[in-house]
């Protein structure tokens, strides 16, 4: 991930939501159609794409995309 866009179209393709680069601070309980399997989805494709490990803990703790972003810098 080379910025936090690129994880806003990694989100929109993976998870098919209808979010944008100003949702970043948006809580995800705010954001429709977010869920625990989306985000499971969401963990093995960052993995996949940066070829590291992303803590689950992490994503667990984070409360927006913005979070989610710093967690895996």
């Amino acid at each position: 991930m080379n910025n936090v866009t690129d994880l806003v179209y990694l989100i929109q393709d993976v998870l098919e939501l209808p979010i944008a680069e100003q949702d970043i601070n948006t809580p995800f309980d705010q954001l429709g159609g977010w869920d625990s399997l989306g985000l499971l989805r969401l963990i093995t494709s960052i993995e996949i794409r940066t070829g590291k490990k992303v803590s689950v803990l992490s994503m667990l703790q984070a409360r927006n995309i913005k979070d989610i972003y710093e967690s895996i810098q």
